[in-house]
């Protein structure tokens, strides 16, 4: 439970969303997670993140969460990654999506791991526009 555990258990969740492995993904997330997306206008549970995870996945090509000046720290049993994101896609039906934006995640050390258990994601002003149909 410190700051190298932490990167290693964020490097682990960004790596199954990048290969695709929703499964893998959503097994970091914590049965409790709060989740505002910055693809949904409201507050999304586990089980609806999930959802819209499938969702994307099942029409992407391919998929990438690219973090930027990611900061890490883990104050007791909490751990907190932020930083500015990527989201880059390529939907199945031609065109691109790509998104500019910032988060923050929060962790919780639970049985000797760490586990999601909020994430906000918002975009940033400039995002591209009309990429893609989907």
């Amino acid at each position: 439970m410190d700051e190298q555990s932490l990167r290693t258990a964020f490097d682990k969740l960004t790596g199954c969303f990048e290969r695709g492995d929703v499964a893998g993904f959503m097994a970091g997330l914590d049965p409790g997670l709060t989740m505002f997306d910055e693809d949904i206008p409201f507050r999304l549970d586990k089980a609806g993140f999930q959802q819209h995870v499938g969702l994307l996945a099942g029409n992407m090509e391919s998929m990438a969460f690219i973090p930027r000046d990611t900061r890490f720290a883990v104050h007791g049993q909490t751990g907190v990654v932020d930083g500015y994101f990527d989201f880059r896609g390529k939907p199945k039906d031609g065109g691109y999506r790509i998104r500019y934006g910032r988060f923050t995640m929060t962790l919780a050390w639970k049985n000797a791991a760490w586990t999601v258990v909020a994430w906000h994601l918002s975009t940033l002003a400039g995002a591209v526009n009309g990429g893609s149909p989907s």
